[in-house]
């Protein structure tokens, strides 16, 4: 799902910042890469968070590193510095896969549960705020 040296949103040019489409996402993801085009998508809802005072910040996982082999696609940094796990998907099926094998992990699907629909910027915020309040209601130890 990560290339080699995971790129964030930062580092892309600026037009894309308010990228709201998968279309402009595949159009810098390298081709037929899935997975870095559902990263950029959703890197866009990651930043309104972000400039919004939702979350601090947030760290992509390196392809092939231990949090990446365990699940986790990304790190949210919350504004009491606390990391909480992120995992996103292209499917709901996908989804459902990765939720049963780390059900600690909040699971983000990109698409609808129409396989053609990207779901929206705003709805990807949304998901996102509830992973990270299911993740701190858990049991769970989050990374300080």
């Amino acid at each position: 799902m990560r290339t080699e040296n995971a790129t964030s949103l930062n580092q892309i040019d600026d037009q894309f910042l308010d990228a709201e489409t998968l279309e402009k996402a595949f159009d810098i993801a390298p081709p037929q890469d899935k997975g870095r085009m559902y990263s950029i998508f959703y890197e866009v809802a990651l930043e309104s968070l972000k400039e919004n005072g939702k979350i601090k910040n947030y760290e992509a996982t390196v392809q092939y590193s231990d949090d990446d082999i365990s699940g986790i696609d990304y790190w949210l940094i919350t504004t009491n510095d606390k990391h909480v796990p992120i995992s996103i998907t292209g499917t709901r099926f996908c989804a459902q896969q990765r939720r049963r094998h780390h059900p600690e992990i909040p699971t983000i699907a990109i698409r609808k549960k129409s396989v053609k629909e990207t779901k929206t910027i705003n709805s990807l915020k949304k998901e996102t705020i509830a992973g990270i309040e299911f993740y701190l209601r858990s049991n769970h130890k989050p990374r300080s």
